[in-house]
């Protein structure tokens, strides 16, 4: 039952904590907004963006969750209600990498596929995945986006190619 509780209650006042620390835009501007003219569902929507943000493996290895849905909630209050969930989330996706998620992931990924080391690297699968994790991650740091993740993949593959001398 606690351990219920303390999720529950656990991501709310994380949500909360960022929302007061980040700036808001309209008070960014000058502009002072009432907790009570925030609309109940905008905090509900902020929660769910950061559950389906820690459900998704993938999402959540490119994204840091409690970030990405305090960023969510800012803009969706700066965009007011008749703004596109989709187009709120596209306003500050990039706002939030996780970069040792994603290079992770990209290790996890590379060593389950042992036949896409180059030959240099041939019985140093793992020094092969962690130079393309560590350039995968370096590559997502500059663009941090999952968009261009393609990009981001064959760079990282080209940055290991070769062996580095001992």
């Amino acid at each position: 039952m606690w351990s219920h509780c303390a999720r529950y209650w656990g991501s709310r006042a994380l949500l909360l904590l960022a929302v007061v620390l980040l700036p808001l835009p309209a008070l960014a501007q000058g502009g002072d907004i009432p907790w009570d003219l925030i609309p109940p569902e905008f905090i509900q929507e902020a929660i769910e963006v950061e559950a389906e943000c820690a459900g998704n493996p993938f999402v959540a290895a490119h994204y840091d969750c409690p970030c990405l849905a305090a960023r969510f909630f800012g803009e969706r209050i700066a965009q007011g209600p008749d703004a596109d969930r989709n187009g709120v989330l596209m306003a500050v996706q990039d706002a939030c990498p996780n970069v040792p998620g994603r290079a992770g992931w990209a290790y996890a990924r590379c060593i389950g596929r042992p036949t896409l080391t180059p030959p240099g690297w041939r019985g140093d699968a793992d020094g092969y995945c962690a130079c393309y994790a560590n350039a995968y991650a370096r590559l997502f740091r500059g663009t941090p986006s999952a968009r261009v993740s393609v990009r981001i993949d064959s760079q990282a593959r080209v940055a290991c190619m070769n062996r580095p001398a001992p």
